[in-house]
């Protein structure tokens, strides 16, 4: 049970690790959003119901793993999304000796969709490293904005933080979908090459 999962996630964050998950929950730009007066001082039952009265059972699992990783509980949500992985698989009935197996839709994905995920991939593991060693922040800032990858406001809000980590930090609150990651990564390629070879390395 989805609910069950992320309440035992948020049980293993220490105090000041659970007001960082709660200010980032608050502060996500995309909706549904959550009202600080929702989860504020609130328990962790009380905000595990909030949270899941506010997603779809899959979209708050999604969430909570997002937000772990922000705030570098990168094990929490490592274990949260394996908890999930393993329910989900044990929720599946299984079929019965004889019968036809179900039809499954094979997608054919669009030229370059397959291509993009170790670009998001990438974006999401090295959150940590990009946000503490990316200097090029200004140019891959303007090719975000040219790009649509962000708004003019998401582009002031990061360009008034005075180091470039908290640059960093706060243009990974924007960066909400696939598309926008994407978009990141290519623009580190441009603006940060020598890192990323570095970092593939890794």
């Amino acid at each position: 049970m989805a609910k069950k999962a992320i309440h035992a996630a948020l049980n293993d964050l220490s105090k000041r690790e659970l007001e960082a998950f709660c200010s980032f929950l608050i502060d996500r730009k995309e909706e549904p959003r959550i009202r600080r007066n929702a989860i504020e001082d609130k328990s962790i039952i009380q905000i595990t119901d909030k949270i899941f009265s506010a997603f779809t059972e899959n979209r708050a699992i999604d969430v909570v793993v997002d937000i772990l990783k922000e705030i570098d509980c990168n094990e929490v949500a490592k274990e949260l999304e394996e908890s999930w992985a393993k329910q989900s698989k044990g929720t599946t009935a299984p079929i019965p000796p004889g019968a036809p197996a179900p039809h499954v839709e094979v997608r054919v994905e669009p030229k370059g969709a397959a291509a993009s995920v170790p670009g998001i991939a990438f974006v999401k593991q090295h959150r940590t490293k990009l946000i503490d060693r990316v200097t090029a922040i200004s140019s891959i800032l303007d090719m975000l904005l040219e790009n649509g990858a962000i708004k003019h406001e998401a582009y002031s809000m990061v360009r008034i933080k005075p180091t470039n980590p908290e640059k960093m930090r706060e243009l990974y609150v924007y960066l909400q979908n696939d598309k926008a990651k994407q978009m990141f990564y290519e623009a580190l390629e441009e603006h940060e090459e020598f890192l990323l070879e570095e970092l593939h390395v890794k």
